[in-house]
């Protein structure tokens, strides 16, 4: 009942009319939702598009031993955006140079993603030892003693993944 209510709420949310209104919009007339790419054909706009997800990747990634874990939350959404775009465009792109960009983008993923599950293992099992005292804290030792080793099996391969990555090039777009 409550995500009902929720889902309710945000229908009566502007946002929801506005995005309606531009789609209708859209729908009759492209250019009305303005910029330069409208009405242009997805082969000429998408190269542009994917190399600045690209530079941004490349961008947060640089220095990848330094920096934060909001700065690799970061990098792995970018990565994430990169990824899921070239497999929207995968059609338009050779297959082969595709599919060795796309396994680069996803061992990375899966090192940040290790890594941070392993972050936030490690700080719910100290809430948990916080809130519920002692008697967790046995348990919760070793869930935090496993999450660490994770986090630096994960913290160990991230460079080598990131070298291995910035290396590919961009697979074209035709």
């Amino acid at each position: 009942m409550e995500a009902h209510a929720a889902m309710l709420e945000e229908l009566r949310r502007p946002a929801l009319g506005a995005l309606v209104l531009g789609l209708a919009g859209w729908a009759e007339d492209p250019a009305v939702l303005g910029g330069v790419a409208v009405g242009k054909p997805l082969a000429k706009v998408a190269p542009g598009l994917l190399e600045g997800v690209a530079r941004k990747v490349r961008r947060r990634g640089r220095k990848i031993r330094h920096r934060s874990m909001e700065e690799l939350h970061s990098l792995r959404k970018a990565l994430k955006r990169l990824r899921y775009g070239l497999e929207f465009l995968s059609g338009l792109c050779p297959e082969k140079a595709l599919r060795r960009y796309l396994q680069g983008c996803k061992e990375l993923q899966e090192d940040l993603g290790g890594l941070n599950d392993a972050v936030t293992a490690i700080a719910m099992a100290e809430k948990l030892v916080a809130r519920r005292g002692t008697e967790l804290a046995p348990a919760m030792a070793g869930l935090a003693q496993w999450a660490e080793a994770r986090r630096e099996a994960a913290v160990a391969r991230l460079p080598e993944d990131w070298k291995a990555f910035r290396d590919l090039p961009l697979p074209p777009v035709d």
